[in-house]
């Protein structure tokens, strides 16, 4: 189903986070792509098909809500 608002937001899947609340969208406004550390490239599948298939014009890398992740499961992935 295409968002309302045409766009598609990439953040980190960390269950602090609140793409929707921080960036004032409601329900069916965006496709949210979450995955470990919000990275594009993780996620640029799900944005070309969201771009090319469901008429996204808009993306949204969310590096502001992913900064305030101090204990990200990659970082402490990393560490084991």
């Amino acid at each position: 189903m295409p968002p309302g608002r045409h766009v598609a937001v990439l953040t980190c899947m960390d269950a602090r986070i609140d793409p929707a609340r921080a960036l004032g969208l409601e329900e069916g406004d965006a496709h949210v792509i979450r995955n470990a550390g919000g990275r594009a490239a993780d996620g640029l599948r799900s944005l070309i098909i969201s771009e090319q298939l469901l008429g996204t014009t808009e993306i949204v890398v969310s590096t502001i809500l992913t900064a305030a992740c101090s204990r990200s499961a990659m970082k402490i992935c990393a560490q084991k």
